[in-house]
């Protein structure tokens, strides 16, 4: 697994970026202070900036195609991916509609999104962004395939993580909260007075906020009982937090057209706070009374304030932050420094990006005991090795698919835990061989995604060890370990390899052989670890 030559800013920018493209290399190496021009770039992040992007988004399609029924006619195109940006009135229609909109239609708008977040990985000029938005979609996790009205309203669900993702955290999680499909899937629209759910609130404080180490249930039978820390906040939260929060959030709710008391709402998709839906018994949460509060959704900001503001909750942000981008298991140095930030900066607008800035720039993020320190998953696998070989990507339902047969199913993961980050879940055969299959069949085959010459941006005149060394050193930032390369060099004399191409002259059979070269060197060990 070590790679020989790596210079601590290419440590860096594989950590930054799911694959650093020649140009992101140049910088961090060749500029005095790269690595800070980069960072700052990225933190700086605008989509009106990145021109390309935006126009390979707006070119792409994806088909669409199902029969007619009584109230609807058949429909078989290829479709570009104008849903990302209805509103979500206009995403609304999709189930307003009822009986008038076929299923197909409603489950296009999760599929435009993974399209979409194919397109922006492999192409942005801002991959730490691309990265951080796939990271926030998990560790706010649901399922987007899951119904009809969250599947309908993934796009606007998606923008909350592209316009918050380095922003502040509390502002985020409210977006979070009133968003129409947190509220469906973690059943908090559904909540009454006479009856609050508990889902939303727990989740909330367990995988949102505090994390389940705080959660202290099974050790303390009611809330006087948890210690507290030196400002006299309780370290952790138990069930009766939980059934709190719960009596606080009651009453936020998504509009559905219904009837309560006098007023009718509209049926628009829209976040709604309902009084007749709000609870207003007893309610404590973290030692704070939050029943008495009456101003509308007040109780619920004071939820959202408590949990967003608890230390336990900037030690787990910031803990399942540097285990994205840094290491499986996070440097301390490196955690104390985050969670420092991250509370001190707990106002911040940019509160998020100030947190980013304090890992990017950090010792131990470009430390080679690091080096291969973070375990790559399927989807990070495949985008980074298109995007280091400057490829154009063209999502379909074959990648989707094959992607899917990995494990990582991509916002359809049910649980609201999100995908695993550690290793010991993909470190398995079925997923190993799926994702060597990926690597080796992007060029070709059904699941074909991947256009450009690999040919035009090799060396010229260069033999097969020659092809070997350039496409090591640009894909991995050095040379592999001893067995890898034998291996690489042992396939190259194969018929289909690249030394034999070479000696033949073909210049169709020199590119086949170096897209068989590169998918090989992504399917190595050096390649599975960042």
């Amino acid at each position: 697994m070590t790679v020989a030559g790596l210079t601590p800013e290419r440590i860096a920018l594989n950590k930054l970026t799911y694959g650093p493209r020649p140009s992101e290399v140049a910088i961090v190496e060749q500029v005095i202070g790269g690595l800070g021009i980069f960072v700052e770039q990225q933190l700086a992040a605008s989509e009106s900036d990145d021109g390309l992007t935006q126009a390979l988004v707006a070119a792409a399609t994806l088909p669409i195609k199902y029969d007619a029924s009584t109230t609807y006619p058949a429909v078989n195109e290829n479709r570009r991916l104008t849903i990302l940006s209805e509103t979500p009135s206009e995403l609304w229609t999709r189930v307003s509609g009822g009986s008038a909109i076929a299923p197909a239609e409603v489950s296009f708008a999760p599929y435009a999104v993974r399209a979409a977040s194919y397109i922006r990985a492999v192409n942005s000029a801002y991959p730490l962004k691309e990265m951080m938005v796939e990271f926030w979609h998990n560790h706010f996790n649901m399922d987007a395939f899951s119904s009809t009205p969250i599947a309908a309203m993934f796009p606007a669900y998606d923008r909350i993580m592209r316009q918050n993702w380095n922003g502040n955290f509390r502002k985020f999680l409210e977006a979070i909260a009133t968003s129409a499909d947190m509220g469906f899937y973690l059943n908090n629209a559904l909540s009454r007075a006479n009856q609050p759910n508990e889902n939303y609130a727990r989740e909330l404080m367990e995988l949102h906020t505090l994390g389940r180490d705080a959660y202290f249930d099974h050790q303390y039978a009611s809330w006087d009982l948890v210690p507290q820390d030196a400002s006299g906040t309780p370290v952790g939260f138990i069930d009766d937090d939980v059934f709190g929060a719960a009596r606080a959030l009651s009453g936020w709710t998504i509009a559905t057209g219904q009837k309560v008391g006098t007023r009718t709402y509209p049926n628009d998709g829209s976040f709604i706070y309902v009084p007749e839906y709000h609870a207003t018994q007893l309610a404590r949460v973290l030692g704070v009374q939050v029943g008495t509060m009456t101003q509308p959704m007040e109780a619920g900001r004071k939820v959202l304030d408590l949990v967003a503001f608890h230390p336990a909750t900037a030690l787990f942000v910031c803990t399942k932050i540097i285990r994205r981008l840094v290491a499986d298991t996070p440097p301390k140095s490196l955690l104390d420094k985050a969670v420092a930030k991250f509370i001190a900066a707990k106002d911040a607008p940019d509160q998020i990006a100030q947190v980013l800035r304090v890992i990017a720039l950090s010792d131990e993020i470009k430390s080679p005991a690091n080096a291969a320190a973070k375990f790559r998953r399927p989807y990070e696998r495949v985008i980074g090795l298109v995007r280091m070989i400057g490829a154009g990507i063209q999502p379909n339902f074959s990648l989707f698919n094959a992607m899917s047969a990995t494990g990582y199913v991509q916002f359809n993961w049910g649980p609201p835990t999100g995908h695993p980050d550690v290793p010991s879940f993909w470190l398995n055969t079925n997923t190993t061989l799926k994702t060597w299959n990926i690597m080796l069949s992007l060029f070709s085959g059904s699941s074909a995604a991947v256009s450009g010459s690999l040919l035009d941006q090799s060396p010229k005149g260069a033999n097969g060890d020659g092809m070997i060394s350039y496409w090591c050193h640009r894909l991995l930032g050095g040379m592999p370990s001893a067995a890898t390369l034998i291996g690489l060099t042992a396939d190259a004399q194969d018929s289909a390899g690249i030394t034999t191409a070479i000696n033949r002259g073909n210049t169709t059979q020199i590119e086949n052989a170096l897209r068989r070269l590169v998918g090989l060197i992504g399917a190595t060990e050096e390649f599975s670890y960042r």
